[in-house]
């Protein structure tokens, strides 16, 4: 017999070794966030100089708008 979904989450929530790997896998992308948004903060800044005020480069992704102008080279 299969587990339902809420079955397999409450047993997660208590297996030690499941949870601390969760743990180190949040924080390193927690990290990797950081790392990330310190590397586009020169990009983001003059993209907003230029009139393109976004918070990070991935507000490009699935737009609507047409950001050829913001092309900086």
């Amino acid at each position: 017999m299969s587990k339902t979904a809420a079955e397999l989450m409450a047993e997660l929530a208590n297996n030690k070794e499941y949870l601390d790997k969760k743990k180190r896998q949040d924080e390193k992308f927690a990290n990797l966030e950081k790392i990330y948004t310190e590397d586009e903060r020169k990009l983001v800044a003059e993209l907003s100089k230029s009139g393109y005020p976004v918070r990070s480069v991935w507000d490009f992704v699935n737009s609507d708008n047409y950001y050829l102008g913001a092309c900086l080279f």
